[in-house]
């Protein structure tokens, strides 16, 4: 009875909802089977679980949502509706599992409705932070998740991608069409599980997987690939402007399988590494390059905080620098055309398929295309300016004068023809160890060093297959010439898992964390690294961990591509 006089007091209960109508706190893990219905009040999980097999929504100017521990939960059967007051602070912690859709609602974020100051922490008591139209309704912070775990396709609506935002997500859908994202503004991980998504418009995301998009997707601020490949299966934008497509490490790789179009901000300092592979074709849009729309300082690393760096307008919007690369290699003609080709340009350009250009277009680094194209059309170009060129049916690979430690950089097992053809050159050994026999394997092509490997009994080297990792002694910094093949990762073959016990050298095509690697095999309690100059290391046994603090190796996180490394395995 005393609980039933209680729901009566706090809660409006009809046929099709509750609607909470006080402050509240839980005391108890609490299930409903109707709707829910947050009317302008506070409701706090406290530590326990609100299951709610229905709708539920928040609504009215004061209406929050309280998640701030960590065993919080709301679990939801059907859709979430957040439209009421700004929940900054207020989900810093705990889970909403939901099998329905999500919708965030309200719009308002100027300080007539909302104080902006209040997100900094630092609230003035100007304005007002609470509003039922406001832009900020679902902005969860800290260690926050949703989880998506419905059993037919779930939609994701956000009002105001630009403000409200998720923290991390996780997919859980065991449908096939999956989660689709109208829009996606996420600071933390998204955790697909093998799940299918499906996203419109990119609001911010730093890719933390490998990730393919089934369709066209807008960029709308900031996409950092984070050292992982976004596959777009069909057109690829950068609009507005904040629209920047951020490629900063090695392994970063965009593939589109429709046009590419930049039409945001500058992208000046945010591509400089990875690769666009690209089978359709290829706009820049934006002209204006003047003070007024755009600070020119801040090309030269200056920024002096006059003008604007971003505008939506932008004749710097696809502004490669360093070792980015875009690839053309569609089985049509594809077109390249620049708004502004005096201001956007390539850095690095591989053309394996005929290319139409609308302007004359400059390369400020090499342009990688076969031999015949070259001689046919490019060697005396007027369409295209470019450095130096190199042939494209070969990967290219750096190394320096002493010992390399690497793996081959595509996916191609070479013969020993092949090991010939490619290191032939101020090349003095090649070096592989096999960890079952506990034996190394050696090649040279100079008298002294072969006569050496016989003396010895080593067994000749006479096949390297991808996933080894080899040891490479050069007499002077040089490239390497590799045959063309697919990328690879140690991760994908399958070789870690039932290894021997004892040490092992190995490589890998793409870079690998090291928790990655150590997921692989329980076994492996030790892991090396050489980087021509230092060694780097890290162990989970305590007799490694104190031979590398001894020793002042430093401490190693992650393998680099085309690296090879050691790993002991107890």
């Amino acid at each position: 009875m005393k609980n039933l006089i209680f729901l009566l007091i706090l809660f409006h209960i009809n046929l099709f909802a509750i609607t909470i109508t006080e402050d509240t706190t839980l005391t108890e893990n609490t299930t409903y089977n109707e709707d829910v219905v947050l009317d302008g009040k506070i409701l706090n999980l406290n530590g326990y679980t609100l299951t709610v097999n229905g709708n539920f929504k928040t609504t009215g100017s004061y209406a929050r949502l309280q998640m701030l521990k960590s065993d919080d939960k709301l679990i939801v059967k059907g859709d979430v509706t957040f439209a009421g007051a700004s929940t900054y602070n207020d989900l810093t912690k705990g889970v909403i599992e939901l099998t329905g859709d999500f919708y965030q609602k309200g719009t308002k974020s100027d300080r007539s409705s909302y104080h902006t100051d209040y997100l900094n922490g630092t609230y003035s008591g100007k304005g007002n932070k609470y509003s039922s139209d406001n832009a900020y309704s679902f902005y969860p912070t800290g260690e926050h998740k949703v989880v998506f775990n419905g059993s037919e396709k779930q939609t994701i609506s956000l009002d105001s991608p630009r403000y409200s935002r998720f923290m991390n997500i996780e997919i859980d859908n065991s449908s096939s069409d999956g989660v689709e994202f109208e829009e996606l503004n996420i600071v933390g991980e998204l955790i697909r599980n093998n799940n299918n998504i499906s996203i419109q418009h990119i609001e911010n995301w730093i890719l933390t997987e490998n990730i393919v998009v089934p369709n066209d997707l807008d960029v709308y601020e900031a996409l950092n690939l984070n050292g992982y490949t976004l596959t777009v299966n069909g057109n690829f934008k950068t609009t507005g402007s904040y629209a920047r497509l951020q490629m900063l490490k090695s392994d970063d790789k965009l593939i589109v399988k429709g046009d590419v179009t930049f039409a945001g901000a500058s992208t000046y300092n945010d591509l400089t590494k990875g690769v666009i592979e690209l089978t359709g074709d290829f706009y820049q849009k934006g002209t204006k390059s003047d003070r007024s729309s755009y600070h020119t300082d801040y090309l030269n690393g200056t920024y002096s905080g006059k003008g604007n760096k971003y505008s939506s307008d932008n004749a710097y919007s696809f502004y490669p620098t360093g070792e980015h690369k875009v690839v053309f290699n569609g089985s049509e003609k594809q077109t390249i055309s620049l708004d502004s080709p005096r201001y956007s340009r390539f850095m690095n350009i591989e053309i394996d398929n005929n290319i139409q250009f609308e302007q004359s277009i400059s390369a400020l680094g090499t342009l990688y295309t076969t031999q015949e194209l070259y001689n046919s059309t490019y060697i005396n170009s007027t369409k295209l300016t470019y450095v130096n060129y190199l042939d494209s049916l070969y990967y290219y690979l750096d190394i320096q004068a002493g010992m390399n430690l690497i793996a081959l950089p595509n996916n191609v097992d070479l013969t020993l023809e092949d090991i010939k053809t490619i290191f032939k050159n101020n090349i003095t050994t090649v070096w592989a160890y096999d960890g079952s026999t506990t034996k190394w394997r050696g090649f040279s092509e100079q008298s002294d060093k072969l006569e050496k490997i016989n003396e010895l009994e080593l067994v000749s080297l006479e096949s390297i297959s991808k996933g080894q990792g080899i040891i490479v002694n050069s007499l002077v910094e040089q490239t390497l010439l590799f045959p063309k093949g697919d990328d690879y990762n140690i991760a994908n073959l399958n070789i870690l898992e039932n290894l021997s016990a004892g040490w092992h050298m190995v490589g890998t095509n793409r870079a690998i964390s090291i928790s990655e690697i150590e997921k692989l095999n329980e076994n492996i309690v030790s892991i090396w690294s050489y980087d021509g100059t230092n060694w780097f290391a890290n162990a989970t046994d305590n007799d490694f961990i104190l031979n590398i603090e001894k020793r002042g190796i430093k401490s190693l996180t992650s393998i680099e591509s085309n690296r090879a490394f050691w790993i002991f395995v107890k």
